[in-house]
Order: C-alpha cells, then structure tokens, then sequence
C-alpha cells in the first residue's frame, strides 16, 4: 500500500478526532448554576426567583464572588445582623472553597430590617460606604413592595461596585477634604456583557480554525517523515580544524516593571459598620430598615 495514501488517510482523522476535546472543553468550561437567591420568607414568584438567579450567577462568575440574597421570616427575632452571618457561616461551611467571597443582601421581613455586606474580596469592593450607597438605593422599592426591582438593583449595583476600585479612605491627619472620589475602573477582571454570552472557546468557528491548524501541524509533521530518515547532521560538513566561535556579544534590550495596587479595606465603621460573624469572618455592612 501506497505510504503516501496511508499518512493522508491518517492525517484526515487525525483532524477529526481533534474536534472532540474541544467540545469537551466547551462542555466542562461551563460553570454550573447554582442557588444564590434564598427566598424562605417567599417574596417571589418561581419565575422572578429563576430569573434572579441567573442574574447573580451571570454577575458572580464575572467576579469569582457570590451574589446572594436572602429572606427570612425570622420568627425567633434574630437580630438581622446575627441572621446574616449565620447564614453566610453555614453557606461558607458548605462551599467548596473556604473564605467564599461573597456580597449579601439579607432582609429580615419580622423586624422589617436590612443589611448589606461584602466577605472577603466583596468587603474590599463593597465597603461600608457602598454598602450605605446600596442600601439607599433599594430601600424605596422594598418599602413599596417591589421586592423584585429592589433585589435586581441590588444585584446591578453591586456588580457595577466590583468593576470600580474604591475609593481611599479618608484619613483625617492627611489634609485632604474627605470627599471621596468615585473610584477607578478595575483592570484585573472583564465584566460580562449581555451581547457576550458565549466564550471565544464555545465559538464554534473558533473551533474548526483551531482543529484545522493543529491538523495541519500533525500533517506536516507525519509528511516530513515520510521521505526517509535524514542522516546528515552537522559534523557532515563541519570543519572542525578551522570553525569556532568568532565572537561573543551580550546586549541589554530592556526591564520591564509591571505594577498593580493592591487596594486595602480600612472601613471601621459609619452606616452601620460591619463587623464579625459568629464564624469569625469579618465582613463590611449597612443596616436599615424598611
């Protein structure tokens, strides 16, 4: 049999079997929805509860932190705070990681109260300030009623909070107004868009290009060693009497320095405060009521 037919054929599947890790990447890339939105005190309907959960899984795959929201009817009388780090304590006890970062809306329908908070990287991008900001913000439709709107602007608030760097902390010794400044976009993570809903790996274009390129590369290969093996190597034609190094040269190009900073949460109180959970996990926060 012709060897020249046997490689093409070869090469041929070698191109087809490439196809399918890539699907297996596309499959496994995925993360998988999981519940954020606790709705025990029943506020929602199933379908506005579904939606909003897969708003908060949208906004915490963006930013490796957990967008949740819980209600609870309260009837022993928990203070809201305690009946948030209880159930952050129990949510990070069951992750599968340890220190979740996570940002939290808990509404404690008994005393009618509110708090929001942020663990970990949440606490450093939604810090006792924004939390305030947030708390402001939703307050007026969870008064109303509309539990739907002011959980969707919780969500949509802190997701736009984790894409800003905060702002520094007024430090009363420094001379400088108190004013805060808005912050910096961040530059570490890309928010997802809703016109982006599949990765360039799903990309089925992408796919067949890269297929196509690493079958190439196998069929150049397996041609390359189709015509024999090569024996001539650099001593054939090497005259080692008279060849040697002529000269050595070492040039510096150039040091390239790349620096990130690496923002600190100094927040110690004002609107609430924080604090820590039973757990011990210290977290940022605001409380009202409503």
């Amino acid at each position: 049999m012709n060897n020249k037919w046997v490689i093409r054929m070869l090469s041929i599947w070698v191109g087809i079997l490439l196809l399918f890790p890539l699907q297996t990447i596309n499959a496994t890339s995925v993360d998988e929805t999981k519940q954020l939105i606790y709705d025990e005190a029943g506020l929602l309907s199933s379908s506005q509860a579904e939606t909003l959960n897969q708003r908060a899984n949208e906004y915490s795959q963006s930013w490796d932190t957990d967008f949740i929201v819980y209600t609870s009817n309260n009837p022993a009388g928990t203070d809201v705070q305690v009946l948030m780090g209880d159930f952050y304590d129990e949510y990070e006890r069951n992750s599968d990681v340890r220190n979740v970062s996570v940002v939290m809306l808990t509404l404690d329908m008994n005393n009618r109260e509110l708090y929001v908070a942020g663990f970990y990287k949440g606490k450093e991008y939604v810090t006792n300030e924004r939390a305030d900001q947030i708390r402001d913000l939703i307050t007026t439709s969870l008064s109303a009623g509309d539990y739907e709107q002011a959980f969707t602007k919780f969500l949509d608030k802190a997701n736009e909070f984790m894409g800003i760097e905060p702002a520094p902390e007024y430090d009363p010794g420094s001379g400088s107004s108190g004013i805060s400044s808005p912050g910096v976009p961040r530059t570490d993570y890309t928010p997802a868009s809703d016109d982006d809903e599949e990765s360039i790996i799903s990309n089925g274009w992408f796919q067949l290009i890269v297929s196509l390129a690493v079958g190439g590369i196998a069929v150049g290969i397996m041609a390359a060693n189709a015509g024999g093996r090569v024996t001539v190597n650099r001593f054939t034609y090497e005259d080692s009497r008279n060849s040697g190094v002529v000269s050595r040269k070492d040039q510096y190009i150039r040091t390239t320095v790349s620096k990130r900073k690496i923002e600190r949460n100094t927040n110690s109180g004002g609107g609430g405060g924080g604090g820590r959970t039973g757990g011990g996990h210290s977290h940022s926060g605001s409380r009202g009521s409503f």
